[in-house]
């Protein structure tokens, strides 16, 4: 749709993230954990994908 076109074209960087990144510090050997919530630009891609789909899911051919 014109909707999620516009929408990945105004999406100006990788759609990669993290929810939970966990490693161990490399001198201490203590286990270290962060946690971030989904930015508001992927969930607002995430929606145009789903809306996109729901839209055309008839010409799918899955």
């Amino acid at each position: 749709s014109e909707a999620f076109i516009n929408t990945l074209r105004g999406f100006d960087r990788q759609a990669l993230h993290a929810t939970m990144l966990r490693l161990y510090h490399p001198i201490s050997g203590i286990q270290m954990e962060w946690h971030a919530p989904l930015p508001q630009d992927m969930v607002d891609l995430i929606n145009a994908l789903k809306a996109d789909t729901e839209e055309f899911k008839d010409q799918m051919d899955w």
